[in-house]
């Protein structure tokens, strides 16, 4: 690597780690903090394992770990859902919302660093090659894992008095035009899975793909639709409105609260056992026929 470079991402690396450990100290400081609930879930036999993180110090040490869980797969990560609920009325004085804002700004300057620069290549490792999406990051640091340096802090503002843990799935399911399935399959071209298909053959696929898709009469609804595994859903009581607020995440999410004793945990998170994916087989189960199951094109068989 460029010795420019390194030292340029060295940069943004500590300005994450700066403004990560301003967050981590008001915390521990100020007084703020009125109740807290934090887990970390980790894959195990097949199932998520989830064990509750029992000191503040401990939990707020979840925001800058970095580390790959295994070396060869940088994408494996715990997650850890959670709440830390402050006093509202230090949140301002303490400028909590602003510390939040500068965390994730200097996460989105380092993404894009890596987004100018880095080009996909294939990395041989223990198992075999691996294609690598970030080889500067997995270069200059061989140990911390993309997936956890990204992940923004969330500020939850509205004052909640009630919160829910829970194991949902959380998939997404997006309209779809033909005309639109097209742009996606164009962009795609040049992007074949890796390890799963050579340039030539995943052109190949992609041009028969858009030829189907254009001989579609103009009407066709079709979903894109991203099959996932449960993951922890964090639910917050707005106190003002009643309203409850669904939140997915990976780090603790700060949230508002009048005081410790008007905050009511109604459940908790247990293991889960045998974290299934709603697969391509599992959509055709629910009527839904795969057009491009790697671009995650379906078409329900009841419109066909």
């Amino acid at each position: 690597m460029d010795l420019s470079l390194k030292s340029e991402l060295d940069d943004l690396f500590e300005n994450i780690k700066k403004q990560t450990s301003t967050l981590q100290n008001k915390l521990l400081q100020s007084g703020a903090v009125e109740d807290f609930t934090i887990y970390k879930v980790s894959k195990k036999q097949g199932g998520r394992e989830v064990v509750e993180i029992n000191t503040l110090k401990e939990a707020l040490a979840v925001y800058s770990d970095y580390e790959c869980v295994a070396p060869d797969s940088s994408k494996e990560s715990s997650l850890f859902p959670g709440y830390i609920a402050l006093n509202k009325d230090k949140v301002t004085q303490e400028g909590f919302d602003e510390i939040v804002a500068n965390i994730n700004l200097a996460k989105k300057q380092f993404k894009s660093f890596l987004d100018e620069h880095n080009k996909p290549k294939a990395i041989m490792l223990s198992q075999g090659p691996k294609v690598k999406l970030n080889p500067i990051l997995y270069e200059a640091y061989p140990m911390k894992s993309p997936v956890q340096i990204f992940r923004m802090v969330k500020y939850f503002e509205p004052v909640i008095n009630m919160i829910h843990f829970k194991w949902a799935r959380k998939q997404r399911y997006d309209n779809l035009t033909a005309e639109s399935a097209v742009r996606i399959a164009i962009y795609n071209i040049d992007k074949p899975p890796a390890l799963q298909y050579s340039s030539a053959a995943w052109r190949a696929k992609m041009n028969d793909l858009i030829d189907k898709l254009t001989a579609l009469p103009p009407d066709v609804k079709l979903k894109r639709i991203k099959p996932a595994p449960y993951t922890p859903q964090l639910a917050l009581r707005i106190t003002d409105s009643g309203r409850w607020q669904k939140l997915h995440g990976a780090l603790p999410v700060l949230v508002n609260c009048e005081s410790a004793e008007q905050l009511k945990l109604t459940a908790g998170l247990d293991d889960l056992h045998e974290v299934k994916i709603l697969d391509a087989d599992g959509l055709a189960n629910l009527g839904w026929k795969a057009i491009c199951s790697e671009l995650g094109f379906y078409r329900n068989n009841k419109s066909m």
